[in-house]
């Protein structure tokens, strides 16, 4: 297990803002914006289903998509 670096916390917290202020269905969990932001400030890469989202909060990340 790795820990959540303050930067990825404070990454996450700005994303989901953004993400609570735009249009349509709040149905993200704030756990996914963790991981998100994570990968993001660790540099690594994210397998998800997700691809638009992450793509919109996290376009730095590099996604696998099965």
């Amino acid at each position: 297990m790795i820990d959540i670096p303050k930067e990825a916390l404070f990454l996450a917290g700005k994303a989901y803002l953004k993400y609570k202020e735009g249009s349509g269905i709040k149905r993200s969990p704030l756990p996914d914006f963790y991981i998100g932001a994570q990968a993001a400030v660790l540099d690594l890469e994210l397998i998800t289903r997700d691809v638009t989202r992450y793509r919109k909060y996290f376009p730095t990340v590099r996604l696998i998509c099965p």
